[in-house]
């Protein structure tokens, strides 16, 4: 009896991992990146401060930076391990996060 109620359990937690992996994957990567952005904000102990730290330097580099924070938070870009969230180009990035701290505390609705 115990056995069974073990691999009852088992195959729920597998069968929920898949049906999750799916949903996942069926995401838009530029909205997912923006959703995760807004996350690692609203997470941060100063929004403000997080804000104007990622997009100091404006443009690429600012899109480099948010890319890193995504490699620091379980993104991965690494051909041989499984996807673990939508991809996105590095261009399509660059061209959501590429502008300067103004715009992103607009963008953020962070307010001075």
């Amino acid at each position: 009896m115990l056995e069974d109620l073990a691999t009852l359990i088992a195959i729920t937690q597998r069968a929920a991992r898949r049906m999750d992996e799916h949903l996942l994957q069926l995401q838009n990567g530029a909205d997912y990146a923006m959703s995760l952005m807004r996350y690692l904000i609203e997470v941060s102990e100063d929004p403000k401060a997080f804000v104007d730290a990622t997009w100091k330097h404006g443009g690429d580099q600012s899109a480099g930076r948010v890319h890193a924070l995504f490699l620091d938070n379980g993104g991965n870009h690494d051909p041989d391990r499984l996807p673990n969230a939508p991809s996105i180009t590095r261009a399509k990035l660059n061209s959501l996060f590429a502008f300067g701290r103004n715009n992103a505390r607009q963008v953020f609705g962070i307010t001075s």
